[in-house]
């Protein structure tokens, strides 16, 4: 068997290692407080999506069964058509008013 080597600290450098090794257990501390905290808001996140997943396909459902129970009719498609005409003939007909309002300016210039 071999025969033991010691070697002599001084003492500043052994308050200056025990410092050193303390505060690498508080920095190993802090990072598993961390990990752990970041663990639990992905575990309440993945449950919210989950939440709001089930939301919308209850909501998506809803909508489907009211599409399918409401009657159709022909006369919400006609009435919708003809609402587009009456909003193009007002758009045109505040085009031509601008026009004619332009040329007034022109002939006042």
């Amino acid at each position: 068997m071999e025969n033991p080597i010691y070697v002599k600290v001084s003492y500043d450098n052994t308050i200056f290692a025990r410092r050193e090794i303390l505060s690498s257990e508080i920095n190993l501390i802090n990072s598993v407080k961390r990990i752990k905290e970041y663990k639990r808001l992905r575990d309440e996140e993945l449950l919210q999506k989950t939440n709001l997943k089930k939301l919308f396909t209850n909501t998506k459902d809803n909508v489907r069964k009211i599409i399918l129970t409401v009657p159709k009719t022909e006369g919400i498609k006609k009435a919708i058509k003809a609402k587009g005409k009456i909003e193009k003939k007002k758009a045109s007909s505040m085009e031509d008013e601008l026009r004619s309002i332009k040329d007034e300016l022109r002939a006042l210039a």
